[in-house]
């Protein structure tokens, strides 16, 4: 039987969900899924949604209208993020299964209220982690877990942002934790999440150092660039002679023009991290974020008894290699680049898991706990940074 979905949202999210089901559905003589309603409060957003994508499901405005439908089965969440709470726990007390596009929430609380909830419903929460379907996330998770390190000790990890897109983030939402729940939270939780689905163990407590570092004020540039006399700056914007009607992640509450100044905008969210984080089974992360290099990449450390893992995961560089005690030569590990690059490589995996677990009945609670941990670190770092003080993970 075909589940029944409800998408909340039509911005870039949506999209990409609406592309994907449609995949999954292509060929076979029944749909596995279809969506049985669009909500989004934007009328004529959601209008053009279901025209461009060819959806015959209901088109409603409110929320609570979408629940109230009697065959929904599950709910994808494509919302800014600091909406995630509130719908997520509002879909899980309707008896739906729920795809929420991470972060889960934008505070330790509300990761706490939608995890619970999930619990409480017994239903499946599944985040947007779409890096665990990377052919590179895979093979890591097979090599530590099957004890090609030995005991694992632990791992360092280097979130290398490139200045570009780093910089973006400051012209949109993202740069105020109220929206985002900072940096750390939106960007990072995508690689911490990896170290816990890789490892399979938890993290306990944090100590953490950073700030703003990099987007620091200005006093010689303006709050545009179109006004600006620095004509050096690496972050210049020659702005559009209209500003677009859709701006992919930028618009709506908290958006900026498109040649905004990075340096002298508002902004609470950090763009620089250094942090030390324990792991039960007595594993140990040493993770940094930083948003001034040329390129997007991930650095893998895995260190254990018997050797260590080094693997980078970016679009420039793609590369495993195992370091074994006491051979002296690295293993390479061959590894097939995927096609395409950043979230678009496995948008239809995590789609097609999400279905599965429901077609399955799985026990969610293991999914709701790493769903949960996906943020815990990016919380507790940024509590340790304000507080200077080493912060407790709360369990569920």
């Amino acid at each position: 039987m075909s589940i029944k979905l409800g998408l909340i949202g039509t911005g870039p999210r949506g999209r990409v969900y609406a592309n994907a089901i449609k995949e999954i559905n292509e060929g076979l003589s029944e749909p596995r899924a279809e969506w049985l309603a669009i909500c989004d409060i934007d009328a004529d957003k959601r209008a053009r949604f279901c025209e461009t994508h060819e959806l015959s499901g209901t088109q409603i405005e409110d929320a609570g209208d979408l629940l109230a439908m009697p065959d929904l089965d599950a709910v994808v969440i494509c919302t800014p993020d600091h909406t995630h709470r509130d719908l997520a726990v509002m879909c899980y007390e309707h008896g739906k299964h729920v795809l929420v596009e991470k972060p889960v929430a934008v505070d330790p609380q509300g990761a706490r209220d939608v995890c619970r909830a999930a619990l409480d419903a017994d239903k499946v929460l599944v985040s947007g982690f779409v890096l665990r379907f990377d052919p590179m996330a895979v093979k890591l998770r097979e090599m530590v877990r099957g004890g090609a390190v030995g005991r694992l000790l632990g791992g360092t990890v280097h979130e290398a942002v490139g200045y570009h897109h780093g910089s973006t983030y400051f012209r949109r939402w993202h740069r105020l934790r109220k929206y985002s729940g900072d940096l750390l939270l939106h960007k990072g939780c995508h690689t911490l999440d990896l170290f816990n689905w890789i490892t399979g163990v938890f993290p306990q407590r944090v100590a953490a150092f950073g700030g703003t570092e990099i987007f620091l004020p200005r006093s010689d540039a303006a709050m545009q660039c179109r006004d600006c006399s620095v004509e050096d700056c690496i972050y210049r914007v020659t702005p559009p002679e209209e500003e677009p009607a859709e701006r992919s992640g930028s618009s709506g509450a908290g958006a900026l023009p498109i040649d905004a100044c990075v340096y002298n905008v508002d902004k609470d969210s950090t763009d620089t991290v250094f942090l030390s984080a324990e792991f039960d089974e007595r594993v140990r992360l040493s993770y940094t974020m930083t948003l001034s290099h040329q390129h997007d990449q991930r650095r893998f450390n895995f260190i254990g008894t018997e050797g260590e893992i080094i693997a980078v995961m970016g679009r420039s560089e793609y590369t495993m290699e195992l370091r074994h005690i006491p051979e002296e030569e690295p293993e390479i590990i061959p590894i097939e680049r995927p096609e395409g690059g950043g979230h678009k490589l496995a948008d239809v995996d995590l789609m097609s898991d999400f279905l599965d677990r429901i077609e399955r009945g799985d026990d969610p609670e293991q999914g709701i706990r790493y769903a949960y941990h996906s943020g815990s670190v990016a919380f507790a770092a940024i509590d340790s940074i304000e507080s200077g003080s080493i912060v407790q993970i709360e369990e569920l």
